[in-house]
């Protein structure tokens, strides 16, 4: 029994990171990327944020520079209870293409999109952070898309970058690149299962008034799948988001990140079931929920290792294996602010690091602590 669930353990986080990929790409593809660049309907664009005094101006700047017709072009910003002159910012951008909506008092990010939402003049909505920026083509790129009429919802390209400006290799960077090779694959055989909250657009007949702890970006795409459109990605629609420097900040994101989508899960179980939602189903299963389980998968393969030495030659091996892993995550945690450090060191801390976050988002779930305001991880 305990050899059966050490080798359940193994195969099944084998599975999530690599047989699942694998299933992917043996998939046929039946969604092709064949937006039409001419269609431009009328858009407005959503950004929500709490005391951006800081990046406000370049965002709004970088929004406004898009190639994107002026006259079919809404901006909305959302200050979230900031105090730090942000408002007076947005506030010198007054026209009939930027507006402001204050929030007060602060109600977090989901708040403000809701409200947002409730005021945009058009039927498509772009979502985008205040300290993602946009390539020139970007917008009319992802928005073209929507030409087909089964399309629901547009996800981003994501391409995180150093404080040098160049394409990051860190391990974020190269988990990122992973994640965005995988929402390309389930674009092309069935629909994406969470959206890139740094960049999307949406119908706005597909949007959803969620609770304010949820999280936009995992839960207005299986809302999407509910009501019968397709969600895809677009690797054309290129946005640029700034590596986070801090480990710290980034365990934060992660932790979030995951408590969100759990919460996500459970507010859409429904499409679980693969007799309604077929191999969306099985996507939602492998790439989402089977992922927030791999610290469970981990913990009792550790334990079933340490039970079965002296069984046998091989079992001694396997946890001789493990032990090096985690003493290899330990030697990346505490070397983690130098640059020069393995890259395969790198990736095991990371890979490690994730699914502490994730261990910390199920207690948090467990404890029911809802998360609706949070600091921006800008550093």
């Amino acid at each position: 029994m305990v050899e059966f669930i050490f080798i359940i353990s193994i195969l099944l986080i084998i599975y999530t990171y690599l047989g699942y990929p694998i299933l992917l790409y043996i998939m046929p593809v039946k969604n092709k990327n064949d937006g039409l660049t001419s269609y431009t309907p009328d858009v407005t664009v959503i950004i929500a944020v709490h005391r951006g005094a800081d990046i406000i101006k370049k965002k709004i700047d970088n929004t406004l520079a898009s190639d994107y017709p002026e006259d079919k072009l809404e901006v909305i910003v959302v200050s979230d209870g900031s105090d730090d002159g942000t408002d007076e910012i947005i506030e010198t951008y007054y026209n009939d293409r930027v507006r402001l909506i204050r929030q007060i008092p602060r109600l977090g990010k989901t708040a403000a999109q809701k409200k947002a939402v409730a005021e945009a003049r058009n039927d498509v909505l772009v979502f985008t952070d205040v300290t993602t920026m946009l390539e020139k083509t970007s917008l009319r790129q992802l928005v073209s898309n929507l030409s087909n009429k089964h399309i629901g919802l547009v996800s981003s390209q994501d391409k995180w970058i150093g404080q040098d400006g160049s394409v990051t290799e860190s391990a974020q960077g190269a988990y990122v690149k992973y994640e965005m090779w995988l929402r390309k694959k389930e674009s092309e055989v069935s629909s994406i299962v969470s959206a890139s909250g740094c960049f999307y657009c949406v119908r706005k007949k597909f949007f959803e008034y969620i609770p304010d702890y949820l999280i936009d970006d995992t839960v207005i795409p299986l809302s999407v799948v509910e009501k019968g459109a397709l969600c895809i990605h677009d690797n054309k629609a290129i946005s640029i988001i700034p590596v986070i420097q801090s480990a710290r900040r980034e365990f934060s994101r992660r932790a979030r990140m995951s408590l969100g989508g759990i919460n996500a899960l459970i507010y859409k179980y429904k499409l679980l079931n693969p007799f309604r939602y077929g191999f969306f189903s099985l996507q939602l299963i492998s790439h989402k929920f089977l992922r927030w389980l791999i610290p469970l998968f981990m913990i009792t393969a550790l334990i079933s290792n340490v039970i079965l030495v002296g069984s046998g030659v091989f079992w001694n091996y396997m946890l001789l294996l493990q032990i090096t892993f985690y003493l290899f995550a330990s030697y990346g945690y505490m070397r983690k602010e130098n640059p020069n450090l393995n890259r395969p060191v790198k990736l095991i801390y990371f890979f490690t690091s994730s699914n502490l976050a994730i261990l910390w988002a199920w207690f948090q779930f467990f404890t029911k602590r809802k998360q609706t305001i949070w600091h921006e991880s800008r550093k």
